[in-house]
């Protein structure tokens, strides 16, 4: 937070009272209740010059925070970009895999059904022409 000129003034004006006070204290004499003011506003201005510095402080970790946030976001966004791009590689692998097994399958059964078709058709005949030698 910038200061003005004012605020300058008025904190240099403080210093300088609060300094007259201490001053008249170490000498051991009795100090006003405009001395005890002064003191206690100088101790605010210490206070809150102090909590000031801190404030600037917890704003630039707050920043820095949020470029830190800012960057693993985007390293997430990265890290989601390829996996979509791999899901989806092996999501058409196994479409191919799946195209594959199932014209080996068709072609087994084709198969086995042309076997059976025909064992069924030998076995047929060869009882027709058990019957027909049997009579």
């Amino acid at each position: 937070m910038d200061k003005t000129n004012v605020e300058d003034t008025f904190v240099s004006l403080v210093l300088k009272e609060a300094e007259k006070v201490e001053e008249k204290f170490a000498k051991g004499e009795t100090l006003s209740s405009n001395d005890m003011h002064t003191l206690v506003l100088k101790t605010q201005v210490n206070h809150i010059n102090h909590l000031d510095k801190k404030l600037d402080e917890t704003v630039d970790s707050v920043k820095k925070l949020e470029q830190k946030f800012e960057t693993i976001e985007r390293k997430f966004e990265n890290l989601e970009q390829k996996f979509d791009a791999k899901f989806e590689t092996i999501e058409q692998k196994f479409e191919t895999m799946e195209q594959k097994f199932e014209a080996k399958l068709e072609k087994a059964i084709n198969t086995q059904t042309k076997w059976l078709i025909s064992g069924a058709g030998v076995l047929v005949i060869t009882m027709k022409l058990l019957d027909i030698f049997a009579k």
